[in-house]
């Protein structure tokens, strides 16, 4: 993936990171032994989800040097089918960004693996607005970031 082909891969429409994904026999092994390596119980294992340290719909890999074990804690964001944590809101959010071209794939790579948690702020975005769910990068993130950028 390229800033110069961004329309043809993650943005284009009927997504992108399905397929690319791979299948959930694959990551479910995975996940298993990244929560060994954490020392994370396997009874716990729901309590995690098997995240990509740079999101594939910004150019990460599922490379199990891009895997680690995300813990599955709402502070700031509301839950959904796609929003499990804090940090798939502010992917949603940042797609929507890049997409949208607020902002370059060059400095999403580097806020999101630097500190996502400051990601926003770093890429010069609005914040999040308050409450607003996501819907699997559908649009309902695009209203702090002024016309819709799907």
């Amino acid at each position: 993936m390229t800033q110069q082909n961004l329309h043809a891969t993650v943005c284009r429409k009927g997504g992108y990171t399905r397929t690319v994904r791979p299948p959930r026999a694959v990551t479910d092994a995975a996940k298993e032994k990244l929560l060994a390596a954490y020392g994370i119980a396997r009874s716990h294992t729901r309590e995690y989800e098997l995240d990509h340290l740079l999101d594939l719909a910004s150019g990460g890999s599922s490379a199990v040097q891009n895997l680690f074990p995300q813990p599955n804690v709402l502070k700031t964001a509301t839950g959904s089918a796609y929003v499990h944590n804090d940090k798939d809101r502010v992917e949603a959010y940042i797609f929507h960004a890049l997409c949208g071209g607020k902002v370059t794939l060059a400095a999403v790579q580097q806020a999101m693996t630097s500190d996502w948690t400051t990601a926003v702020q770093s890429l010069g975005l609005p914040m999040i607005p308050a409450a607003t769910p996501d819907d699997g990068h559908t649009g309902q993130l695009t209203r702090g970031l002024g016309r819709d950028s799907r």
